[in-house]
């Protein structure tokens, strides 16, 4: 009787092993006489009765042929099994290499992200610095102003000590008072030279001032453009890599190093729709409208400055333009207090 295999490898010689069993029944017919006590004894000696042999004899035929039954099924299914195993696949495994070819792909495309926000920064670092420049010169000719300011007013202090001096001075010969007016009249000549040449120096300084301020607009608008750009590069990179990490920790400085020039301390984003500006000790919280695209609502803590005049003007254009406008008139009616 054959024995159940223990693992694969005995397949093969348990079926070569059935193949040459013999087909008859002689070694069987020995076994069951030694069984049943017919190879030794005589008819006159059996140990058993003919019927009961006979019953016997049956129930070990049946025995036997329901082993052979179980066997042959057991090696049939094998047989099976190990063609279904040693069968070539239907069809092809090319998810694999799909699998690498999209990382590469994304690899590509994260390099190329990861220069963009170095570019962007290195860009962010040059505006940061002219902005820097221009406000130090926007300054200097503030303070070329002012100055020119106070020369006015102390012209007109003297002449309103010479008028003083005129309204004194009445007990005088007509020469006196002729050659004092000649005097008088040349020194008010002399001082509206000065004065028209301090004017018309004021008039440039003015000049001056608005291209500078015209070209700080236009470097604020580059610098929030070039913003847009590395939030979007950010973005679509959507995969966490430690060079991004640093690389966008330092454009977060360098923003804020921009922000800090125009007097803007800190700025916090609450959601995609809520933002507060932190100006000196004063705090502006500004809601958006993201499908309009708008302000919806604006509100200032830290001051009493009014703001409702040019909020309503910055809720009539884009979001971006509306937050430049509310943070220098803010800022500007701060440095009047």
């Amino acid at each position: 009787m054959p024995t159940k295999p223990l693992n694969l490898k005995e397949i093969s010689l348990e079926i070569d092993r059935f193949n040459k069993a013999q087909l008859n029944l002689y070694d069987c017919q020995e076994d069951y006489k030694k069984k049943v006590g017919l190879s030794g004894h005589t008819r006159n000696n059996l140990p058993f009765h003919p019927k009961a042999l006979e019953t016997e004899l049956n129930d070990i035929k049946v025995e036997h042929f329901d082993r052979l039954s179980r066997n042959y099924i057991e090696f049939l299914a094998k047989e099976k099994f190990l063609q279904c195993i040693l069968q070539e696949p239907p069809l092809e495994i090319t998810e694999l290499d799909d699998t690498v070819a999209r990382e590469k792909t994304l690899k590509k495309e994260l390099e190329r992200y990861i220069q963009q926000v170095d570019d962007l920064g290195k860009q962010i670092a040059k505006l940061a610095l002219s902005i820097e420049q221009k406000r130090s010169k926007t300054q200097t000719i503030i303070e070329e102003a002012t100055d020119t300011f106070d020369q006015i007013i102390q012209v007109e202090e003297e002449i309103a000590r010479i008028d003083n001096i005129v309204a004194k001075q009445s007990q005088r010969t007509i020469e006196e008072a002729k050659s004092l007016l000649v005097r008088q009249t040349e020194d008010i000549t002399k001082l509206n030279k000065v004065m028209m040449e301090k004017k018309d120096s004021i008039g440039d300084h003015k000049w001056r001032i608005e291209d500078l301020e015209e070209e700080v607009r236009q470097l604020q608008l580059d610098a929030d453009k070039i913003k847009a750009e590395a939030d979007n590069a950010i973005h679509m990179s959507r995969m966490k890599d430690e060079r991004v990490e640093v690389n966008y920790n330092q454009y977060i400085e360098t923003t804020n190093l921009c922000n800090q020039l125009f007097g803007v301390d800190k700025i916090e984003f609450e959601s995609n729709s809520m933002i507060h500006l932190y100006l000196r000790n004063t705090v502006l919280h500004v809601e958006i409208d993201l499908i309009k695209n708008q302000i919806h609502n604006v509100k200032i803590t830290g001051t009493t400055v009014p703001i409702e005049d040019f909020v309503k003007v910055a809720q009539q254009t884009s979001a971006n333009e509306g937050i430049r406008i509310i943070t220098l008139e803010t800022l500007a009616r701060l440095k009047r207090l």
